[in-house]
């Protein structure tokens, strides 16, 4: 206010100084005083207002996440206030640039800006993430606004590369660059899953190698796909998706693997000897050969399996496999008449991108035969050179497929020609070593290879000379004759006319006539025979059942002879001389008889005689084994049990053996035949202790068999057997009433040295 001012004002203005940093906003023009006594003016009211700054960074927005603590600043970006409002630098529009720090500002500013708005000029190549929009001035007296930040991320690129991966295992350190044409790579704009039209595409160089550049952070998160190649497959990541790389960067390793498509291949052989692929198989030439791959895992060939035929060298191939093959079997259509050998089932194995899995082959054994001829064994010898076919009637020929030994129901079977020939077909290597058996014809017996046996003649080929040869059964006969003579069989002999005699073969060896042992009786001509006999028989000894009264002459004992294939072993004779009644050889009948006696001992054994004595005659060792030291003649006077009786009983066994051994009887023979048989005892227990004490089996008791009981039963020193006198074996008394037996019974022929 000024006061007590007068006229000399009148018309005056009034102003204000204005203060430095402000601008007049009321008053500027001045008041001019009126000057009128006694008034006063009033209201004289100056405005000013104080002026302002605005400012703010500019960044770069490093992750596109808005202005974060990782940006960095951008210089160099123009700022402007935007005077006419139209959104872009204009003429006539404040501006300025960013530091190097990244900072701007405006100062000075007064109300005029009030409600305009800042932006920036967006560098190329970027998006903006932050202010955007702009900022507004406020316009506020003395009021400045900071931080009208701006921040903008610079656009990336993404990039890869296109491999062959040789493994199927997905990206691999082994996997190299893809060199099979260039390979489209898209971003999925729209989200379709497959390529569209504005979908962003390149294609790989020769190396493989791609890139998409100009990429916004709108891009983040999108797909990116390759157009698979014509026959490969894509491994590892089949989708890649674009991620942030940071601002300006590159989204790198968007890499694509592809597996070529693959083949099988292999060769069909036939195995020669049914033991497996080896160096010998040669190539199948039985027709073509169905290989397929079982898609389904059936087993078997079905209707969508991918198949192929063999070529004329065997050779095959499947192409156009994939990855998802690998595993899956492969298998022949097995030609009709052969069979599988090696391995059965072949599987697909990856052989690295684009490769043929190689060596799937198969190997077949064709069916074969088996072959043989049935042979008559003319001599029972087993086959040989003088065998001729069976010519009998067929023979049945079977494989034993059961095992079982016999001909049974499923047995495979054939019957033998009218040459004795034979074949069965269709063998399989599950019948190698499977017997072959014939059903032996009745009346026969078989002879050589009792049995065959399946061998492998090679892929359909045939397992010959599985031959059988049989022996037809024969028959042994003969005559019985009396001797008239007692000289053995001469030409002087009759036909036995004493009743029938009882012939036998002597099944069990034991020497005597009993149950099992083949038998016959002479007719009345005195002819007799045996039929039905078979190898096992020949050598068998053939005994007569001697007619009581009788002495056998000549051949004591007949012997199975083989006649040849169903022959007739004949001339098996036995002759029996009638001689005047005789008497028993008692220790009484020698001790009556010393004369004798010193003439048949000293024959047997020269300058013996009555008064030599026993243990020298018996040949003992220990002479304590015999009471004192008794002559021949003595022992046969032993009164009394145990070894006197053991002593007469053997002495007069000996004594009667002696003569039996000396060859000087009519026609050259001996005098005396000391022998047994079922008659001599009714007691089976002597029967058996005198077939153990006659060694050699001839029902006819020799000096030395006597001598060797008598020693063994009284355990001499060295005695030549260990038959009697031990634990459980026959003693004294058993052996000396063995000899009683012999010495007791009727000797016929005793009156042919009794005078």
């Amino acid at each position: 206010s000024f006061t007590g001012l007068d006229y000399t004002v009148a018309g005056d203005k009034v102003y204000e100084v204005l203060p430095g940093g402000y601008v007049q906003t009321v008053g500027a023009a001045g008041y001019t005083i009126d000057g009128t006594s006694g008034h006063d003016q009033t209201g004289l009211d100056f405005a000013n207002f104080e002026k302002f700054d605005i400012s703010g960074t500019k960044y770069t927005d490093i992750t596109g996440d808005g202005v974060t603590a990782d940006d960095t600043p951008l210089a160099g970006v123009t700022i402007f206030i935007d005077k006419d409002g139209s959104g872009t630098l204009t003429a006539g529009d404040l501006s300025t640039t960013t530091a190097a720090d990244g900072t701007w500002s405006f100062t000075g500013l007064d109300y005029t800006v009030a409600g305009d708005k800042v932006y920036e000029v967006l560098p190329g190549g970027y998006v903006q993430t932050v202010g955007a929009a702009g900022y507004t001035i406020d316009g506020t007296s003395g009021h400045d606004q900071t931080g009208l930040d701006f921040a903008n991320f610079e656009k990336f690129d993404i990039s890869g590369t296109k491999y062959e991966d040789l493994t199927g295992d997905g990206k691999t350190a082994d996997d190299i660059a893809w060199s099979h044409g260039p390979v489209t790579i898209f971003i999925d704009d729209d989200n379709s899953g497959d390529l569209s039209a504005g979908d962003r595409t390149t294609t790989t160089d020769a190396s493989g190698n791609w890139s998409i550049g100009g990429l916004t952070l709108a891009d983040v998160g999108k797909s990116i796909y390759e157009v698979v190649p014509g026959g490969s497959e894509e491994t590892g990541v089949l989708v890649q998706t674009i991620d942030n790389p940071g601002s300006g960067g590159t989204d790198t390793g968007n890499d694509f693997t592809n597996f070529r498509n693959f083949s099988i291949s292999g060769m069909k052989y036939e195995d020669l000897t049914g033991d497996g692929k080896t160096a010998d198989d040669i190539a199948w030439s039985h027709g073509p050969v169905t290989i397929f791959i079982d898609d389904d895992n059936s087993g078997d060939l079905s209707a969508g399996d991918r198949t192929t035929t063999t070529d004329a060298s065997g050779n095959w191939s499947i192409g156009g496999l994939t990855l998802a093959d690998v595993g899956k079997s492969i298998y022949e259509v097995v030609p009709g008449g052969s069979e599988e050998t090696g391995v059965l089932v072949q599987t697909i194995d990856n052989p690295g991108s684009g490769g043929t899995d190689t060596g799937n082959d198969f190997t077949n054994f064709r069916n074969f035969s088996v072959s043989g001829t049935k042979y008559e064994d003319l001599t029972g010898d087993g086959k040989t050179a003088d065998d001729v076919a069976w010519t009998h009637g067929p023979v049945t020929i079977f494989i034993d497929d059961d095992n079982s030994g016999d001909l049974s129901l499923g047995d495979r079977t054939t019957t033998t020609d009218a040459s004795g020939n034979w074949s069965i077909g269709g063998l399989t290597l599950a019948d190698v070593g499977k017997s072959i058996y014939e059903v032996v014809p009745g009346g026969s017996e078989e002879t050589g290879v009792l049995v065959q046996t399946v061998d492998n003649p090679g892929s359909g080929g045939t397992d010959t000379g599985n031959d059988f040869t049989n022996f037809r059964n024969f028959s042994v006969s003969g005559t019985k004759y009396e001797d008239l003579t007692g000289d053995g069989k001469t030409a002087d002999d009759v036909a036995w006319t004493h009743g029938p005699v009882t012939i036998f073969i002597d099944e069990n060896g034991n020497h005597v006539f009993d149950a099992g042992d083949l038998s016959t009786t002479t007719d009345a001509s005195g002819n007799w025979s045996i039929g039905g006999l078979t190898l096992a028989d020949v050598g068998k000894s053939i005994y007569e059942v001697v007619p009581t009264g009788s002495q056998q002459t000549g051949i004591l004992v007949q012997t199975v002879d083989n006649p040849g294939s169903g022959g007739v072993d004949t001339g098996n004779d036995f002759t029996n001389f009638l001689p005047p009644p005789g008497q028993g050889l008692t220790p009484g009948f020698w001790k009556n008889h010393i004369d004798i006696l010193n003439q048949e001992l000293g024959e047997f054994h020269p300058g013996w005689n009555s008064n030599t004595s026993f243990e020298t005659i018996f040949g003992f060792v220990d002479l304590n084994k015999i009471h004192g030291t008794p002559s021949i003649a003595d022992a046969l006077g032993a009164k009394g049990g145990g070894v006197n009786h053991l002593e007469r009983s053997s002495a007069a066994a000996f004594l009667s053996a002696a003569v039996t051994a000396v060859p000087d009887g009519p026609g050259g023979k001996p005098e005396l035949n000391f022998s047994f048989s079922a008659a001599t005892s009714s007691n089976p227990a002597i029967i058996s202790i005198l077939n153990q004490i006659d060694a050699n089996h001839d029902h006819t008791l020799q000096p030395d068999e006597v001598s060797a009981a008598v020693r063994d039963v009284l355990n001499d020193t060295g005695a030549p057997t260990s038959n009697f006198g031990l634990s459980g074996q026959p003693g004294i008394e058993d052996i000396a009433n063995a000899f009683d037996a012999m010495n007791n019974q009727t000797h016929p022929d005793a009156s042919i040295f009794l005078v």
